[in-house]
């Protein structure tokens, strides 16, 4: 839903935009990472989905950058 709103403005004021995601249910098996009764933060998987993602997008932009 966010996502939307950011690609259609990006998308109307002619720039480039990106999204990236952490999945907090894995739909193969129907795990859910954060019900075991914790915190979101406390959940090691969610805590690491949201470092990789942190990870992906800086590496994202800095190649974007260096290809100009």
């Amino acid at each position: 839903m966010e996502a939307s709103a950011i690609f259609t403005t990006a998308h109307r004021k002619g720039i480039r935009a990106a999204a990236i995601y952490g999945a907090s249910v894995n739909l193969a098996t129907n795990e859910i990472y954060y019900d075991d009764g914790t915190k979101e933060s406390d959940n090691q998987k969610l805590v690491q989905a949201w470092e990789d993602e942190i990870q992906i997008v800086l590496e994202a932009i800095y190649r974007f950058e260096n290809q100009k």
